[in-house]
């Protein structure tokens, strides 16, 4: 008889991946941004660490100024790529308060970039000539900020109630 995986893992003897250290810096140089006392040595600790192992150009404080680019931008952007497909996206989105792009259509490439125009022709784009891989999706400001507080869980202890804004 074969035994699910799923629950045998709290009984695994391996160290299960949990947290990247890269996920820690990039933390840690968000919230010294958020506090106002981001320096330039923060950024040689954490973004620049993540960068400096694959041989990218240093993050340096004095050009994203000189260049006119907002520290914040450039923050939440090293996260979004470093972070890509670890799930952990919609979480910023939310952190951010930037709901609306949850609710926003779903974009590939440009149809002008086709190696065969032909097979995107029927395909529809947007005013710019991406293609709308995704149209119709909503997100609901403020009720999807939160999640619903389970039912099961209000009847256990009354004290959480009331539910959520949204989710009554």
């Amino acid at each position: 008889m074969e035994v699910s995986t799923v629950s045998q893992v709290t009984k695994d003897q391996n160290d299960i991946h949990v947290m990247r250290l890269a996920e820690v810096l990039l933390t840690y140089a968000e919230a010294k941004m958020e506090q106002g006392t981001l320096t330039q040595g923060d950024i040689d600790l954490t973004i620049n660490k993540l960068r400096d192992r694959v041989g990218m150009k240093r993050m340096l404080l004095t050009e994203l100024a000189a260049n006119g680019q907002d520290l914040r931008t450039e923050i939440r952007r090293e996260r979004r790529i470093e972070l890509a497909r670890e799930g952990q996206r919609r979480y910023d989105i939310i952190r951010w308060k930037q709901g609306s792009l949850l609710g926003a259509d779903v974009k590939g490439m440009k149809k002008s970039l086709a190696a065969v125009p032909s097979q995107v022709s029927n395909i529809a784009a947007d005013a710019n000539g991406y293609i709308i891989v995704m149209t119709g999706r909503q997100f609901v400001d403020p009720k999807h900020y939160l999640f619903p507080v389970p039912l099961t869980q209000i009847q256990r202890n009354p004290a959480l109630g009331p539910q959520n804004p949204g989710w009554e």
